[in-house]
């Protein structure tokens, strides 16, 4: 089946939900049967890598950056406390050893070196407390707010059909994770090969 290229407009439309309708929390979902087309460079298409890029907000009492997140598990000292974070669960230690006294001076350190991961999952390692710093600061300035979309968190699995120069359906590929689709949505971006991607999402695709 071919795409439907007449539904760009629709796809814009749908774009837009990703940004203009965030609110707390919402949930949309797509009931139709139909495929739509993956374009390079579209709304849609940079929404939704920007939606599927690694949020580092979600750490960020570990951190202090939204620029990245910190790979776990982690081992940290808390107040003098050693403390190691298996999942963002854990940050409620955090929290709990902060609030513990109202009027001490709270401090958390890191023991080095550690994996810190960016929002197009690149993986970096930082050796030192400087170097983390270094990066930090320089992050935050090159960092752009239109980077990453944080209100909307999509729900897998989710699958792509791949076309070939005739319009047939070769293959249906599922991603199951936020960084299995960033990586996909960054190929179809990149030209540089010269390699013309067709692709179609396929609906139903449900958002939280």
């Amino acid at each position: 089946m071919k795409p439907n290229f007449k539904s760009l407009l629709i796809l814009s439309f749908f774009a837009l939900l990703f940004v203009s309708s965030c609110q707390n929390e919402f949930l949309e979902e797509s009931s139709q049967n139909q495929e739509e087309t993956l374009v390079p460079n579209s709304n849609l298409t940079l929404a939704m890598r920007s939606t599927a890029a690694n949020n580092g907000s979600t750490d960020d009492l570990l951190d202090e950056s939204s620029c990245f997140s910190v790979n776990l598990p982690v081992t940290i000292i808390v107040n003098d406390i050693t403390v190691t974070i298996n999942t963002l669960e854990d940050l409620e230690i955090i929290e709990e050893l902060y609030d513990e006294f109202d009027d001490d001076e709270d401090n958390l350190e890191f023991l080095f070196p550690i994996t810190i991961i960016l929002n197009d999952y690149e993986e970096i390692v930082i050796a030192s407390q400087d170097d983390l710093e270094a990066f930090i600061e320089e992050c935050t300035q090159n960092s752009s707010d239109d980077d990453i979309i944080e209100c909307v968190d999509f729900v897998y699995p989710i699958t792509v059909s791949i076309y070939d120069a005739n319009f047939q359906v070769i293959e249906n590929v599922t991603f199951n994770s936020d960084d299995e689709l960033y990586y996909f949505l960054d190929e179809l971006e990149d030209n540089s090969d010269n390699q013309v991607i067709i692709a179609s999402l396929n609906f139903p695709v449900t958002l939280i």
